[in-house]
């Protein structure tokens, strides 16, 4: 596979928003490295835990997996087994992938879809130490989820746009939709 091919270059929305993404997600990363490791020296050398650390630390962790999800979107770099589909002709392969990358984007329609309500309830609870709702813990999900189906089909999408331009090498068709 062509590595240049791999994410597309753009200098539209979607590569400012992964850009964002990234960021926050190296952010959140800190975050949790800083936190566990203030709660190691807290909790064992000072004898006198942080309360709110792990709350916010697992809040960070949650953000950071859907957020990090989004990215792996655009960049096309999200983990597949396309043994099966590569190893298929033609247009047959082609198609196979594209119905691929349809039923990721259904599956991800369904889990925003069925997330919002869980949302909307969770904002009735609130958490221990912390004391926000639950919902910051369930948002992830929707947020995280609406971001895959947007950065994946702007992917497609300039993908497609690019091998009909001619402006630059066409990526295989694996990396249509998946």
């Amino acid at each position: 596979m062509n590595d240049k091919a791999r994410v597309p270059r753009t200098r539209g929305w979607p590569s400012s928003t992964a850009a964002l993404l990234r960021f926050l997600v190296g952010l959140l990363l800190m975050v949790i490295t800083v936190l566990t490791i203030l709660q190691v020296i807290f909790r064992f050398v000072l004898d006198s835990p942080l309360v709110w650390s792990e709350e916010v630390a697992r809040l960070s962790i949650v953000w950071m997996t859907f957020l990090g999800a989004a990215v792996c979107c655009w960049d096309g770099t999200h983990l597949k087994v396309g043994t099966f589909a590569d190893r298929l002709p033609g247009r047959m392969g082609t198609t196979v992938h594209v119905l691929c990358g349809v039923m990721i984007i259904a599956f991800l329609g369904v889990l925003v879809w069925t997330s919002v309500p869980l949302v909307q309830i969770s904002n009735l609870y609130k958490i221990g130490a912390l004391d926000i709702p639950v919902s910051w813990f369930r948002a992830p999900v929707t947020v995280g989820g609406g971001l895959m189906i947007v950065l994946l089909l702007a992917r497609w999408w300039t993908i497609r746009k690019r091998g009909r331009d001619g402006s630059a090498p066409r990526a295989s068709a694996s990396d249509d939709l998946e």
